[in-house]
């Protein structure tokens, strides 16, 4: 009788222990490699941020509106120049190359995901930028200062 009560604790404790590490997994994926609906959410937040604070000061708002300007001025000419570079040794330079005429308080990260995609991503106040390299092409979104989001594709031949 105690060879059975021994058994059935031993199966509970590895059955335990596979449902938690089974339960654990798409929680760990997500923090490595957010999904695109993640990143969607993320841009409906940046739609929802107030775009001055009442205590600025008249210039301080002519100066926040002067940055979002240029932001949306650099994300166009992204657009513009249609940038089709699917190598992650060139997401440095493409990071760089913009970000050099964004406005100084702009934030940008390189984040690489599974299966060889990769994005750079850019974001200044509720605004946001990013140059997304999937299997299958190259996708720009960028959230302007009214919130409005303008996404473009370029298809891999």
């Amino acid at each position: 009788m105690l060879k059975w009560w021994l058994v059935l604790i031993i199966v509970v404790l590895v059955l335990a222990f596979f449902l938690r590490k089974r339960l654990s997994k798409p929680k760990l994926k997500i923090l490595i490699a957010p999904s695109r609906q993640a990143t969607s959410k993320l841009f409906n937040r940046a739609r929802n941020y107030q775009k001055t604070d009442p205590k600025m000061s008249a210039t301080q708002q002519q100066e926040l509106v002067a940055n979002q300007l240029r932001f949306d001025q650099v994300a166009k000419l992204l657009f513009e120049n249609k940038i089709c570079q699917a190598n992650l040794e060139d997401a440095a330079q493409i990071q760089q190359q913009f970000l050099g005429k964004m406005p100084a308080q702009c934030h940008s990260q390189i984040t690489q995901y599974d299966l060889g995609e990769w994005s750079v991503f850019w974001n200044y106040q509720q605004q946001s930028l990013e140059y997304y390299v999937g299997r299958y092409g190259v996708f720009y979104t960028h959230v302007d200062r009214f919130g409005a989001e303008h996404q473009l594709k370029i298809n891999f031949s």
